[in-house]
């Protein structure tokens, strides 16, 4: 969703805050709390100001998970690693 300039709307499930930074990266409600997930997307819907600022974000932040990136950093663990 980040690289496709998608707005994000999700619950802080798993690993997911580290991803989605509320009101950074997107937007994120309690696990089962869906009243407050159906208020932050009727507020996004509502909101292109915020639209546009999250998706900014969010498209900055998903550039360290390119693949040149990726490789990089699984190779400083492996170095790690192995020292």
């Amino acid at each position: 969703a980040m690289a496709c300039k998608v707005p994000i709307v999700a619950t802080r499930a798993g690993g997911i805050p580290e991803i989605v930074k509320h009101e950074n990266t997107g937007l994120t409600a309690e696990v089962k709390d869906y009243r407050t997930l159906a208020e932050l997307i009727q507020n996004l819907i509502g909101n292109q100001q915020l639209c546009e600022y999250l998706v900014g974000n969010a498209a900055e932040f998903v550039k360290k998970f390119d693949r040149k990136q990726t490789a990089f950093q699984t190779l400083e663990v492996y170095k790690e690693i192995l020292d």
